[in-house]
């Protein structure tokens, strides 16, 4: 026996509703991987060490890769490209140690809007793009603890070395 929903119409509306919010929060989502790759250029310039530079690095690699993915889903969707305002800024933190305290919230942050915005799709193939993205944002998130933890290490270590000051 097949079953009818009399409020078809009602989840059609939500639904639509849902793709829509999801389309404005991807809109913003490119816009902001963008200016995140600007901060993170930033702390590249200031990272102590190679080690550290390599690592951020790799994440502008993927921030980047993101971006491009977000345009994809966005343009399968609507059939408009994305363009970004000119020119993007960010706001400069105090220190490097601030600064990667901030895009480990950063990173935080998007995890959560991506998970938002992949409750929406309908498509299998956006889904797993999405689930490549929030994968990528939580090794991201992983990554900025160890350099946190690395920066604090040294800075310990120069503390508590006999003879420094």
């Amino acid at each position: 026996m097949f079953r009818t929903f009399p409020n078809r119409r009602i989840t059609q509306e939500y639904y639509l509703d849902q793709l829509n919010y999801a389309l404005d929060l991807i809109k913003g989502s490119i816009q902001r991987e963008s200016e995140e790759v600007l901060f993170y250029d930033y702390l590249i310039q200031n990272a102590p060490t190679e080690e550290a530079q390599e690592v951020i690095d790799s994440i502008v690699v993927d921030e980047k890769r993101h971006s491009r993915l977000l345009k994809e889903i966005y343009y399968g969707f609507t059939g408009e490209l994305v363009t970004l305002p000119e020119p993007l800024e960010f706001e400069e933190p105090s220190s490097y140690m601030e600064g990667l305290q901030e895009a480990l919230v950063l990173e935080q942050e998007d995890v959560r809007t991506y998970r938002t915005i992949m409750k929406s799709m309908p498509n299998r193939n956006y889904m797993d793009m999405l689930f490549e993205i929030i994968t990528d944002e939580l090794m991201h998130g992983t990554l900025y603890s160890t350099l946190i933890t690395m920066n604090l290490y040294d800075i310990f270590e120069k503390a508590f070395t006999p003879g420094q000051v």
